[in-house]
């Protein structure tokens, strides 16, 4: 005789399509634990179950029978290192990067779940709270710049409003930084763009195969490097998106002159990036800089870009401020539940974002 059936809050990484579309199919929200590495396949999955997938099989004891798995879900992983990710997932992805705990600091699972329950009414409550605010002043919401998840971004504005937070300012900032760690693991791309940064305003129209040969190709090829011209192209194609996020325009709709009509692909800096290049190799001493602007040199360049030191000042305040999570560290601070209201459990909505200390665990949505 089986006994109850049991759930599985967290779930290892599926194998393969077929075991990925059961899970995502029987589970309003799945959670995929400690993640060592992130396929191809799998990335790709990710990128459409969170905007609705579909995936049609043979029905079982049939020859011409077909089912279909139709879903749209909320993903969860865990992971300390993932790899180098792809940037559609990169883009989709809102981090959360934790801290480490002190051993002093740390709690056995009976004294968290104890805690938990004092402060789930109070959590729960606070919630419903927010989430009434937000659908009231969402149909009045509208944005003016739209990022790849424009939906979520939308309700990030309306929290902003109800609350007067910068969550929409933070979700794009985590999400260049996750595309520059893209980036990180793509040498080709890294070799496109420092072409890009030293082409200064006019920028560079060229077929990829002119490409391939104008970028600074290391010694020993990494493996991911393009071996030919179709390669190199599929290659900006497909990283077009995550340069554009830190500046990069790529635009592949000329074609050549006859009779080869060859594809030809504009690479070209926006004035924000050549104004922050020019800034670098300003305060890097370096003679000569990346123009910025019309008529501007590279130290009028620094002078003018020396704003974002307040931006990078605002956004460290808002990672620490905004997101600071007020949870005690003993369950005596959590077990209140005379002085808890909807209102005042708020403050434990939200935890740490980034924060100057070591990060290790990394938890993705």
């Amino acid at each position: 005789m089986s006994g109850p059936r049991k759930g599985a809050p967290k779930r290892t990484a599926p194998r393969d399509i077929k075991s990925w579309a059961t899970q995502a199919f029987n589970s309003w929200a799945l959670c995929i634990d400690n993640v060592s590495i992130i396929s191809d396949w799998l990335s790709d999955a990710l990128c459409r179950a969170v905007t609705g997938d579909g995936i049609v099989d043979r029905a079982l004891y049939t020859d011409d029978d077909v089912v279909v798995l139709e879903f749209r879900r909320v993903l969860a992983m865990t992971t300390i290192d993932a790899g180098a990710l792809a940037g559609d997932l990169a883009e989709r992805l809102l981090t959360i990067e934790l801290s480490t705990i002190p051993d002093r600091d740390r709690r056995e699972e009976a004294e968290l779940d104890e805690a938990y329950a004092d402060a789930h009414a109070g959590i729960l409550a606070s919630l419903f709270d927010l989430l009434s605010q937000v659908l009231k002043v969402l149909p009045d919401v509208q944005l003016t710049e739209r990022p790849r998840m424009a939906d979520f971004a939308r309700v990030l504005a309306a929290v902003d409003r109800v609350q007067s937070w910068k969550t929409l300012e933070s979700y794009k900032a985590s999400a260049r930084d996750a595309v520059a760690d893209v980036l990180d693991g793509e040498p080709f791309a890294q070799a496109v763009v420092k072409l890009v940064d030293e082409a200064g305003p006019t920028g560079l129209k060229l077929t990829a195969q002119q490409i391939l040969d104008k970028v600074d190709a290391p010694d020993k090829l990494p493996k991911k490097w393009p071996k030919d011209a179709t390669r190199a192209g599929g290659q900006l194609k497909r990283l077009a998106p995550v340069l554009r996020t830190i500046g990069v325009e790529v635009d592949d709709s000329e074609r050549g002159p006859a009779p080869k009509r060859q594809r030809m692909y504009r690479l070209m800096a926006t004035e924000e990036r050549r104004c922050e290049t020019a800034s670098t190799a300003s305060q890097s001493g370096l003679k000569q800089a990346p123009s910025c602007g019309d008529g501007v040199d590279a130290s009028e360049g620094a002078a003018a870009s020396t704003p974002r030191e307040g931006v990078d000042a605002m956004d460290a305040e808002m990672d620490a401020g905004l997101f600071a999570a007020s949870t005690p560290h003993t369950v005596s601070g959590l077990r209140k539940p005379s002085g808890v209201d909807a209102r005042d459990a708020r403050d434990a909505e939200m935890h740490l974002l980034s924060d100057s200390r070591p990060k290790t665990p990394c938890a993705c949505l």
